[in-house]
């Protein structure tokens, strides 16, 4: 718990700057691919698409990793065979199972779950500037 506490002071910034930048380089990158017709400037633009969607995908899985570690943790808890115990074990368990009910989650600044989910709403918000983008073009 506390590791993962550090883990958001230290990374609120870095991943939040993150987040938004991918966004921002994937719908610029994605209106470029699709409206403009210089093969060159496709090629270009995919690849940065791909490197900036590899990267989110890089650190949103890892905060994934540690939402499901969090469940295992809870699950061995929950399976331990516990009745043939002495007191003292099954305080401990008590105590353990009582700390791992907080569920494990990276979470910059507290606005965000960095899980897959974050990975799918940036794309979604990708998606949406690149029709906002693709409606001034129209107008």
């Amino acid at each position: 718990m506390r590791k993962v506490n550090e883990l958001n002071n230290s990374l609120a910034i870095t991943a939040s700057i993150l987040n938004e930048g991918i966004c921002l380089v994937t719908c610029i990158n994605l209106y470029y691919f699709i409206e403009v017709s210089d093969g060159v400037l496709k090629l270009k633009s995919m690849s940065v698409i791909f490197v900036a969607l590899s990267l989110l995908l890089l650190y949103t899985s890892k905060g994934q990793d540690i939402v499901n570690e969090g469940e295992n943790l809870r699950m061995m808890l929950w399976n331990c065979s516990w009745v043939a115990k002495p007191v003292w074990f099954k305080k401990s368990l008590l105590i353990m199972m009582t700390v791992a009910e907080k569920q494990l989650i990276v979470k910059p600044f507290g606005l965000y779950n960095l899980n897959l989910q974050n990975y799918s709403k940036v794309l979604n918000s990708a998606f949406s500037f690149y029709n906002l983008l693709k409606s001034f073009k129209k107008s």
